[in-house]
Protein backbone atom coordinates (compact mmCIF):
# COMPACT_ATOMS: atom_id res chain seq x y z
CA UNK A 1 0.00 0.00 0.00
CA UNK A 2 1.34 3.97 -1.01
CA UNK A 3 2.47 5.57 2.16
CA UNK A 4 2.82 9.30 2.24
CA UNK A 5 4.25 10.15 5.72
CA UNK A 6 5.32 13.10 7.18
CA UNK A 7 7.00 14.14 11.00
CA UNK A 8 4.18 14.68 12.97
CA UNK A 9 4.82 17.76 15.57
CA UNK A 10 1.51 19.38 18.02
CA UNK A 11 3.00 22.85 17.62
CA UNK A 12 2.82 22.91 14.03
CA UNK A 13 -1.03 21.19 13.78
CA UNK A 14 -2.08 23.46 16.73
CA UNK A 15 -0.24 26.26 14.42
CA UNK A 16 -2.46 25.50 10.76
CA UNK A 17 -5.69 25.25 13.15
CA UNK A 18 -5.12 28.59 14.35
CA UNK A 19 -4.39 29.65 10.58
CA UNK A 20 -7.72 27.68 9.66
CA UNK A 21 -9.22 30.28 12.31
CA UNK A 22 -7.71 33.59 11.75
CA UNK A 23 -7.10 33.31 7.99
CA UNK A 24 -11.30 33.45 7.43
CA UNK A 25 -11.32 36.94 8.55
CA UNK A 26 -7.73 37.88 7.60
CA UNK A 27 -8.98 36.62 3.63
CA UNK A 28 -11.66 38.50 4.17
CA UNK A 29 -10.37 41.93 5.19
CA UNK A 30 -8.48 41.89 2.06
CA UNK A 31 -11.01 40.39 -0.24
CA UNK A 32 -14.14 42.72 0.36
CA UNK A 33 -11.83 46.10 0.00
CA UNK A 34 -10.91 44.53 -3.51
CA UNK A 35 -13.98 43.79 -4.96
CA UNK A 36 -15.44 47.32 -3.54
CA UNK A 37 -12.62 49.00 -5.38
CA UNK A 38 -12.99 47.22 -8.76
CA UNK A 39 -16.48 48.58 -8.75
CA UNK A 40 -17.82 45.09 -8.78
CA UNK A 41 -20.50 45.51 -6.45
CA UNK A 42 -23.73 47.67 -7.86
CA UNK A 43 -23.63 51.67 -6.38
CA UNK A 44 -26.34 51.35 -3.39
CA UNK A 45 -24.57 48.36 -2.39
CA UNK A 46 -21.19 48.94 -1.25
CA UNK A 47 -21.24 48.75 2.32
CA UNK A 48 -18.45 46.28 2.51
CA UNK A 49 -18.19 46.35 6.26
CA UNK A 50 -21.13 44.22 6.98
CA UNK A 51 -19.26 41.15 5.77
CA UNK A 52 -15.81 41.80 7.07
CA UNK A 53 -17.20 42.14 10.43
CA UNK A 54 -20.12 38.59 10.28
CA UNK A 55 -15.97 37.25 9.33
CA UNK A 56 -15.23 38.09 12.75
CA UNK A 57 -18.16 36.43 14.13
CA UNK A 58 -17.91 32.94 12.06
CA UNK A 59 -14.26 32.83 13.39
CA UNK A 60 -15.48 33.22 16.53
CA UNK A 61 -17.83 30.32 15.72
CA UNK A 62 -15.55 28.70 13.86
CA UNK A 63 -12.47 28.38 16.88
CA UNK A 64 -14.41 25.61 18.83
CA UNK A 65 -15.14 23.56 15.97
CA UNK A 66 -11.62 23.82 14.54
CA UNK A 67 -10.12 23.72 18.29
CA UNK A 68 -12.27 20.37 19.47
CA UNK A 69 -11.60 18.97 16.21
CA UNK A 70 -7.85 19.59 16.07
CA UNK A 71 -7.92 18.35 20.00
CA UNK A 72 -10.06 15.24 19.38
CA UNK A 73 -7.75 13.82 16.00
CA UNK A 74 -4.53 14.70 16.99
CA UNK A 75 -4.85 14.45 21.08
CA UNK A 76 -2.99 11.02 20.01
CA UNK A 77 -0.94 10.94 17.14
CA UNK A 78 1.94 8.94 16.42
CA UNK A 79 5.00 10.45 15.95
CA UNK A 80 4.65 10.26 11.83
CA UNK A 81 1.26 10.70 10.01
CA UNK A 82 0.49 8.67 7.03
CA UNK A 83 -1.62 11.19 4.47
CA UNK A 84 -3.00 8.01 3.17
CA UNK A 85 -3.82 5.97 6.02
CA UNK A 86 -5.70 3.39 6.22
CA UNK A 87 -6.18 0.91 9.20
CA UNK A 88 -6.74 -2.81 8.55
CA UNK A 89 -7.56 -3.79 11.73
CA UNK A 90 -10.30 -0.67 12.10
CA UNK A 91 -11.82 -0.37 8.56
CA UNK A 92 -15.29 0.82 9.84
CA UNK A 93 -13.69 3.79 11.74
CA UNK A 94 -11.25 4.25 8.88
CA UNK A 95 -14.60 4.43 6.82
CA UNK A 96 -16.03 6.54 8.60
CA UNK A 97 -13.37 9.26 9.79
CA UNK A 98 -12.67 9.23 5.86
CA UNK A 99 -16.45 9.85 4.87
CA UNK A 100 -16.68 12.47 7.53
CA UNK A 101 -13.67 14.78 6.02
CA UNK A 102 -13.92 13.90 2.45
CA UNK A 103 -17.18 16.16 1.44
CA UNK A 104 -15.33 19.08 2.74
CA UNK A 105 -11.73 18.10 1.03
CA UNK A 106 -14.32 17.95 -2.12
CA UNK A 107 -15.32 21.31 -1.77
CA UNK A 108 -11.89 22.44 -0.98
CA UNK A 109 -10.67 20.77 -4.07
CA UNK A 110 -13.37 22.33 -6.22
CA UNK A 111 -12.64 25.97 -4.70
CA UNK A 112 -9.06 25.36 -5.47
CA UNK A 113 -10.32 24.28 -9.10
CA UNK A 114 -12.41 26.69 -10.02
CA UNK A 115 -9.74 29.40 -8.69
CA UNK A 116 -7.53 27.91 -11.36
CA UNK A 117 -9.61 28.02 -14.41
CA UNK A 118 -10.79 31.42 -13.15
CA UNK A 119 -10.72 35.11 -15.82
CA UNK A 120 -6.63 36.76 -15.01
CA UNK A 121 -7.60 39.31 -12.28
CA UNK A 122 -10.43 37.41 -10.85
CA UNK A 123 -10.59 38.36 -7.44
CA UNK A 124 -11.62 35.16 -6.21
CA UNK A 125 -8.08 34.04 -5.85
CA UNK A 126 -7.41 35.73 -2.76
CA UNK A 127 -9.48 32.94 -1.07
CA UNK A 128 -6.77 30.39 -3.00
CA UNK A 129 -4.37 30.53 0.03
CA UNK A 130 -6.58 30.09 3.08
CA UNK A 131 -8.12 27.10 1.04
CA UNK A 132 -5.11 25.45 0.63
CA UNK A 133 -4.95 25.83 4.66
CA UNK A 134 -8.04 24.23 5.58
CA UNK A 135 -7.80 21.03 2.96
CA UNK A 136 -4.01 20.82 4.61
CA UNK A 137 -5.33 20.88 8.08
CA UNK A 138 -8.14 18.62 6.83
CA UNK A 139 -6.20 16.19 5.25
CA UNK A 140 -3.93 16.16 8.47
CA UNK A 141 -6.96 16.01 10.79
CA UNK A 142 -7.69 12.37 8.92
CA UNK A 143 -4.41 11.02 9.28
CA UNK A 144 -4.20 12.00 12.77
CA UNK A 145 -7.73 10.41 13.44
CA UNK A 146 -6.85 7.07 11.78
CA UNK A 147 -3.79 6.61 13.37
CA UNK A 148 -4.33 7.22 17.14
Amino acid sequence: MAKATIPYHRGAIWGLATWVVIGFPITSWLYWPAILEANLLPPEADAVIIPMVESLFAALLLAPVVGLATWFCARRATTELDLLAWDPERPVCSTIVTLAFLPFQLLCIASIRDSFRAPPGWHGTWWLPYTFVVLCWLVLMRAAAIRR
